[in-house]
């Protein structure tokens, strides 16, 4: 694993700030190897995708709730809040 110190250190190499250029020990590093580099390094090939929790509902017993649905919940409820005009209801 790279230090903070050495990653400063590369990326003021390839925007040629440098401070050290007679250091320059990979001169062809670019982008894209940098990209493949932390692309190889933050893929974990041991992965498993998690199963299925038992409190979760089946796929097929789903059932949307519709606009409707949530309008008629939304008009039931008791008009206790503050309005618009800061005035309580």
């Amino acid at each position: 694993m790279s230090s903070a110190k050495t990653v400063w250190m590369k990326v003021r190499q390839l925007t040629g700030r440098s401070k050290n250029q007679a250091n320059n020990c990979h001169s062809d590093l670019s982008a894209d190897k940098l990209n493949d580099h932390y692309a190889t390094i933050s893929t974990d090939a041991n992965y498993a995708a998690p199963g299925i929790k038992c409190s979760c509902s089946s796929s097929d017993a789903f059932d949307p709730i519709s606009e409707w649905r949530i309008f008629n919940i939304f008009d039931v409820l008791c008009h206790t809040s503050t309005g618009l005009d800061n005035i309580p209801a």
